[in-house]
């Protein structure tokens, strides 16, 4: 299996809550998390308000039209105590929420005290915060999720494609006779069934994290950003590489020609998506000749290679808390 670091897994382990000291979950349970989110293909906006370990939904507005003017939550949990953010077409800009106006931004010292990052591409923008609940707790029931604007943050996230552990091949004749060239097995990786095909997503920061200086703004690109070679993953030992009848290669390049900026005080880097299939195989290892033993199998496994034309593929640019090391990566289904 992939050796990959995971991160954004944006809900918690309810356990690691509960077991949490009682004076951390009474602090963690006055927070809540803010999700902005514009999706430039359509241009709608949506908002979306959950607990501090997001396992429920307290409030959301309805796909909108984006515009410069202000979007406000007032149902549910936040009737009596309305929050409006008014940003940006990257999401940058403010949210103001118990008589309270807030920069978003990564760092408490500019922001106002809150803590927000951060992602704009090229067909989508993204604002998340953390801050202060004002309501009463405990609080409401969670509501039915029905509004997302094509919304990839409520996607369900992985740290690495689940795939079939792979069994090592069945002893047979043919390991007793590996000097007998006339019994030396024919080794070969064919696709199980249609490959039981799934779609995903490989993401992977390829800058440097660059911190803006508090009083200038500041960019990263080419200068220290990398093209990755990214391989096939691979769900156990194989004979071979197949693409199994799907449009997809063994290797391609992230390319490193984008460039991203941020604002003052904060931190910012660039990431890329790759499109990937996984579907999936088994080795067979057959027999030479009819004297030499029986053809055998192994137990089925994954590969998840590149697609060939990327179709989805994009740059994006992200602050504060999403940028972590270049290099670091993680899976998301798509």
């Amino acid at each position: 299996m992939p050796s990959l670091q995971s991160l954004f897994l944006s809900v918690l382990p309810l356990g690691m809550v509960l077991s949490a000291p009682l004076e951390e979950r009474q602090t963690a349970e006055k927070m809540i998390v803010i999700n902005w989110h514009h999706n430039k293909t359509t241009n709608g906006v949506s908002m979306h308000a959950f607990n501090a370990d997001e396992t429920m939904l307290l409030g959301q507005t309805p796909c909108i039209k984006f515009s410069n003017s202000a979007y406000t939550l007032d149902t549910g949990n936040f009737f009596n105590l309305p929050l409006t953010m008014n940003l940006d077409y990257n999401g940058f800009g403010n949210l103001t929420y118990a008589g309270k106006t807030y920069i978003v931004h990564s760092k408490k010292e500019i922001s106002g005290g809150i803590t927000c990052s951060r992602m704009f591409a090229d067909d989508e923008a993204e604002a998340e915060c953390i801050i202060p609940w004002a309501g009463q707790m405990p609080l409401e029931s969670p509501l039915n999720f029905v509004v997302d604007c094509s919304a990839s943050r409520f996607q369900k996230r992985y740290a690495e494609p689940p795939v079939a552990e792979l069994s090592l091949p069945e002893r047979n004749i043919l390991e007793l006779r590996q000097g007998a060239p006339s019994c030396t097995p024919i080794l070969d990786t064919q696709r199980v069934g249609d490959g039981s095909p799934q779609n995903w997503w490989l993401k992977k920061q390829i800058s440097e994290t660059i911190e803006c200086g508090d009083t200038k703004s500041c960019s990263t690109g080419f200068s220290n950003s990398e093209s990755f070679t990214i391989s096939a993953d691979i769900g156990g030992p194989l004979n071979k590489w197949i693409d199994a009848g799907f449009s997809v290669q063994k290797t391609k390049e992230t390319g490193n020609q984008y460039s991203c900026d941020g604002v003052p005080g904060d931190t910012v880097c660039i990431w890329y998506q790759m499109a990937h299939i996984q579907y999936t195989v088994k080795n067979v290892q057959k027999a030479a000749d009819a004297s030499c033993g029986k053809d055998t199998e192994s137990a089925p496994f994954s590969i998840t290679s590149p697609t060939k034309n990327n179709e989805g593929g994009k740059y994006s640019c992200m602050t504060g808390k999403k940028c972590k090391s270049k290099g670091s990566q993680y899976w998301e289904k798509r």
